[in-house]
């Protein structure tokens, strides 16, 4: 079944407003980069392991290679681990007793977008809730395109409502496939994905932190393609601008974003360090203690790159403030010295009509004349 796509008034208007308007993408993109988000680290587990106690020895080797990282350096990156709602608890629990220096988050893959009723397999938010969960996957694309269930739009908008008023925060993946992509469809997918995931939340998003967006292109997720960070930033980039649009410009800036296709050790480093990348929602390497560790540690060079970028802005904002008050004791200057030569100018004058007035009466005696 496909998914439907089609033109929103919403969407074109957004288009034309930033087509006509080139300044303001230009804008969005500085105040992104001076806009600090913090960096969200997850790891899906998807249907793995295959037994309870696989499920024990990797959570101990993750805590065990995180551990000593955490508590050698302050951690400026969000982890969690979404595990399969069976292993929940037993992850939890290992995640709890591991007594590291940050706690990392448990999250659920996947909830209904009922509150209860007769669901065979499904599982509620407040039972996520309560197994332990801070945060669950909404609409991942082994979701959407039918390969475990196939979600609409409208069901994953009241599953991110669900989530929301659940107090658990949404991981909520968009994404295209190679086919969408080759036919050039890729912003009118994403558009939609947003238009319709995100009806009605304006109002309770209420600051940006109530939710994670993670862009998977379906293309890149299990087969080692992976989007360049170009590429990544730029689609990136577009989700913010467009969610600009539909929630306001001070929430976009402040949601974080994470890319999700076959992130790894190798290309985690150049991918987070885009202005517009504020994460990953991690696969295939989060299976893996001593990948999955090296991709949280890449997140430390994040926020690196966020720091001298804002104490350059901030240098530059000194530099042109102190132009500014030199400029300003400049002309202050000058206008003191013309007014100085005013003065004078009147004082003189003044000085040489009271010398002119003072100085006597001169009266010419001419010769008498010789008779």
């Amino acid at each position: 079944m496909k998914q439907k796509t089609y033109n929103i008034p919403a969407i074109t208007k957004f288009q034309q407003k930033y087509q006509t308007n080139k300044a303001k993408p230009q804008q969005l993109k500085i105040a992104s980069i001076n806009t600090q988000r913090g960096t969200a680290i997850y790891g899906n587990w998807k249907m793995n392991p295959s037994t309870v106690e696989e499920a024990v020895a990797l959570s101990h080797d993750i805590m065990l290679k995180l551990d000593p990282y955490f508590k050698t350096k302050p951690a400026t990156a969000e982890v969690g681990i979404c595990p399969p709602s069976g292993l929940m608890t037993i992850v939890n629990g290992m995640l709890l007793d591991s007594r590291a220096a940050k706690p990392v988050q448990i999250g659920a893959q996947n909830i209904h977008h009922e509150k209860k009723g007769a669901f065979t397999g499904e599982m509620s938010a407040s039972l996520v809730k309560s197994l332990g969960a801070s945060c669950v996957i909404i609409g991942h694309s082994e979701r959407r395109g039918g390969q475990s269930a196939y979600e609409s739009n409208k069901q994953i908008n009241q599953k991110l409502n669900l989530a929301i008023d659940s107090k658990l925060l949404p991981i909520f993946c968009i994404g295209e496939t190679l086919k969408e992509k080759e036919l050039g469809k890729k912003y009118d997918i994403l558009a939609t994905q947003l238009f319709e995931g995100l009806k009605g939340l304006k109002e309770k998003i209420k600051s940006g932190n109530e939710m994670i967006i993670a862009y998977e292109p379906v293309w890149a997720i299990g087969t080692g393609k992976t989007a360049t960070s170009k590429d990544a930033q730029d689609t990136i980039f577009y989700i913010r601008r467009f969610l600009s649009h539909l929630i306001g410009i001070e929430k976009a800036l402040k949601i974080r974003i994470q890319y999700g296709g076959s992130m790894n050790e190798k290309n985690a480093m150049e991918l987070l360090s885009q202005p517009d990348i504020d994460g990953g929602l991690i696969g295939g390497a989060s299976l893996k203690a001593p990948e999955f560790s090296k991709i949280v540690q890449a997140a430390d060079v994040k926020q690196k790159i966020h720091q001298d970028e804002k104490a350059a802005t901030e240098a530059i904002k000194q530099f042109n403030l102190i132009q500014a008050n030199a400029l300003e004791r400049l002309q202050k200057a000058k206008i003191s010295r013309s007014r100085f030569y005013d003065t004078t100018e009147a004082m003189l004058k003044d000085l040489k009509a009271k010398k002119q007035l003072q100085q006597p009466t001169q009266i010419e005696i001419k010769p008498r004349a010789s008779v």
